[in-house]
């Protein structure tokens, strides 16, 4: 029943391919494993750098791929079946990778290690004090001479401890944002923990600690203005959300559809009992309607016509799909369900950690409800 609901050309339709054979192949077999060692798959990272997909946003005159963010977030999707939190990391890192392609010393010093895999960048964004409320910032940054004094933590980390190239948000004594392109290893950067979460492991999600870090002016990056970040919707991250949520629902379904084909009680298989055919149809009509909704918003983001509703839809209502998908699979499998190594129970701690990211769902509808034209005097985002 899956399909695509854009257009895409016989190359993406090719790369599509080749990550589905890559999601296939390398990552099920691993994706229990990362869930219970909650360890980086550094060697999946490796094995997807040896088939191009961390180059996609790379420029081509670095040895890139020179795609756009419809591909990385369909990979997303694709990779999520099988495994949420590597569908959500590679995009992460390939990102990552994109925006480290606008530091021309950087770009150049890198470029071979990342095509490669032998280099990781990550973004550490959140401030402990206001995390995404930008009012509530304080100062990160300071202008000495020819560079810039970073001084904070930095909260959500993805690849803590394994990223040696951190694009660094924050404050600055001029009242501006801006973005600094640190590497690991110099003075006063540090590693100060690795969190424990529900769901989504694998991901080395932690704390980052800078004491006096001084950065050149040639690795800072503008940052958008804050009343362009909050019109915008931050429907980026909302759509990767969304793509993590479409992909795992799709994967814990097929886990699920597999399962009571085999299944029997009194000589016969599940499949042959209304009941379940009943939930098994309705569920697929709920996967398959989040799937066009975000690829139709895919393409708009792609395309510069997204509005900031269609990011706040898409990701409250492809998450709470789902929770509810991975809650009502887990009740098709009965008891064993809640087991472990069937696989099955991971799916639903991962969609409940994408929950909050980049905002709980009480936001989104707020959000949603302001552009319906409803006078509301405070929201959760003020």
């Amino acid at each position: 029943m899956k399909r695509y609901y854009l257009d895409l050309t016989d190359e993406q339709q090719l790369i599509m391919n080749m990550i589905h054979d890559f999601g296939q192949n390398v990552v099920a077999p691993r994706a229990d494993e990362i869930d219970r060692s909650n360890e980086f798959p550094m060697d999946i990272f490796e094995k997807a750098a040896e088939l191009g997909f961390t180059m996609f946003l790379f420029p081509e005159e670095h040895g890139g791929a020179g795609q756009n963010d419809k591909i990385i977030l369909l990979m997303q999707e694709e990779l999520a079946q099988f495994s949420p939190s590597v569908g959500f990391v590679l995009n992460y890192l390939v990102k990552a990778m994109g925006i480290f392609s606008l530091v021309p010393e950087l770009a150049a010093k890198y470029a071979e290690d990342l095509q490669k895999g032998r280099t990781v960048a990550a973004f550490a964004v959140a401030d402990p004090i206001g995390s995404f409320n930008y009012s509530q910032h304080p100062v990160f940054a300071r202008k000495e001479g020819d560079e810039w004094v970073l001084n904070g933590t930095r909260l959500f980390v993805t690849a803590t401890g394994i990223a040696k190239l951190i694009l660094s948000h924050g404050l600055c004594d001029d009242g501006q944002f801006r973005y600094f392109a640190v590497e690991a290893g110099v003075p006063g950067f540090e590693t100060t923990k690795i969190e424990q979460k529900i769901g989504l492991n694998g991901i080395n999600n932690g704390v980052l600690s800078y004491q006096n870090v001084r950065v050149p002016e040639s690795s800072v990056l503008p940052f958008p203005s804050v009343s362009d970040t909050v019109l915008s919707g931050y429907n980026g991250s909302y759509l990767e959300a969304a793509a993590v949520a479409v992909g795992g629902a799709q994967g814990v379904f097929d886990k699920t559809l597999d399962y009571i084909k085999t299944r029997e009680s009194h000589g016969i298989t599940f499949d042959k009992m209304s009941f379940h055919a009943d939930r098994m149809g309705r569920l697929a009509s709920r996967i398959d309607v989040c799937r066009c909704y975000l690829h139709r918003t895919i393409e708009d983001f792609v395309n510069q016509t997204i509005t900031p509703e269609q990011g706040h839809i898409i990701k409250a209502e492809s998450v709470n799909m789902f929770i509810d998908v991975a809650k009502e699979c887990i009740e098709s499998w009965g008891g064993i369900g809640v087991f472990e190594d069937t696989g099955i129970a991971r799916y639903l701690r991962d969609a409940i950690t994408l929950l909050p990211a980049d905002h709980p769902n009480d936001v989104h509808y707020q959000q949603i409800a302001k552009h319906l034209g409803m006078r509301i005097t405070r929201t959760l985002c003020d």
